[in-house]
């Protein structure tokens, strides 16, 4: 994958402050392959909103805002799979 296609695979996700602090292993598993470009964490929802680049992420055109993913974790297999997040009213 050309460096140019990886920095326009934009994506942004939400994870649960207390899941840093119960499962750090987990969040070591959701970051592999994931460049930060963005943090800051939301203490309404005491969760670390993010934006960043990744292979696991489609590509967005120049001037388009980054989708929302969520990533879900595979006790079994020990993964983590994104998934682009369903738009309400879509």
């Amino acid at each position: 994958m050309a460096e140019d296609d990886l920095l326009r695979r934009r994506g942004r996700f939400e994870l649960a402050s207390e899941l840093l602090a119960d499962c750090p292993g987990v969040v070591m598993k959701a970051f592999a392959g994931v460049v930060v470009t963005r943090c800051e964490h939301n203490y309404d929802r005491q969760a670390f909103d993010y934006t960043a680049v990744s292979p696991y992420f489609d590509l967005v055109e120049d001037g388009e805002p980054a989708p929302h993913y969520d990533a879900t974790y595979d006790e079994v297999a020990g993964t983590v799979t994104w998934k682009k997040a369903e738009v309400a009213g879509a």
